[in-house]
């Protein structure tokens, strides 16, 4: 059984191409022979150097309108089976890392998003939504179809920028979100009961910010997350916020070159939530932990470790 998935990585900014060179050096290396990928590049840094080094895959050019649009704009170019968004400063870290959300959504019809809850969904500014589920954009699977349906319908763009974009989704709700990690595609989703959400574990860390929580975490020891590395538009004080830790390693990847830094990240890694405890399953809205005891967790775990 072979997928054909469609990767989206939107790149903000020109310094991000130092991420995006990791970022693409390891899918290259971490193929999976039931794989094959499209790799869509959603180039907003308005310069040519993307184009120019990575032009053996889709480098679509756009304008930098917030987190979200590209994915709706990648949408409209993705071919594959399934959908996966990807931000530009994450790095794949072992083969399954498409095929094991991608076999979920295969195997198990009544699942839409594959990914990991950050807690968004518990925020007071969404309390008047009801109760709804967020799995991050920054890495998310999901079928390219039902993708295509919640973007046309409502977008994974803040409401305020449709304008800027040049894109128009036809379903009006009421309710806004000051927030373009896809919290109001997957209030939609909820609100049209499309489907269970299946959150994957934060298994390990490399350090805590200053204010934002956790950094360089490994989602299911799939995929290694750096995050922050396009706030620079909305981060004033990165000293106060982030802290000298983040500072240091984000220093290191930009200055060094990422295969030497990468064996430093992997053994500085401490142990976050054990894969036992993290797994959840969003089903008839009430979260449910998942354990070994449940198929979906054994299934996961044997796409992951099949040979």
């Amino acid at each position: 059984m072979t997928y054909k998935v469609s990767v989206a990585i939107p790149i903000a900014y020109p310094e991000e191409i130092t991420f995006l060179r990791a970022n693409i050096a390891h899918i290259e290396s971490h193929s999976h022979p039931q794989i094959e990928s499209e790799i869509l590049i959603m180039d907003q840094t308005g310069q040519g150097a993307v184009k120019s080094e990575f032009g053996r895959y889709k480098v679509i050019d756009t304008q930098r309108v917030d987190a979200g649009w590209p994915l709706d704009l990648a949408l409209k170019h993705a071919e594959g089976q399934y959908f996966v968004s990807l931000d530009v400063d994450c790095v794949p870290m072992h083969k399954a890392w498409l095929y094991a959300p991608t076999r979920v959504l295969a195997e198990y019809s009544d699942i839409i998003m594959v990914g990991k809850a950050t807690g968004l969904h518990n925020h007071h500014d969404y309390a008047k939504w009801g109760t709804f589920f967020h799995i991050n954009n920054y890495y998310r699977a999901m079928r390219t179809d039902q993708a295509k349906y919640v973007s046309n319908q409502v977008g994974f763009l803040r409401p305020e920028n449709r304008d800027k974009a040049g894109f128009q989704p036809v379903a009006e709700f009421d309710f806004e979100a000051n927030c373009d990690n896809g919290v109001r595609a997957n209030s939609f989703t909820d609100r049209m009961k499309m489907g269970k959400k299946f959150s994957i574990a934060m298994d390990k860390t490399l350090g805590n910010t200053n204010a934002m929580g956790v950094f360089g975490m490994t989602l299911d020891s799939l995929v290694w997350h750096m995050v922050f590395s396009s706030s620079k538009d909305w981060i004033e004080n990165k000293t106060v916020t982030l802290g000298d830790d983040y500072l240091r390693w984000y220093q290191r990847i930009n200055s060094e070159p990422f295969d030497t830094v990468w064996p430093d990240i992997v053994k500085a890694l401490q142990p976050k939530y054990n894969i036992l405890y993290d797994r959840h399953l969003w089903d008839g809205f009430k979260e449910v932990q998942l354990t070994p005891q449940d198929q979906l967790f054994r299934d996961f775990s044997g796409w992951k470790n099949e040979d």
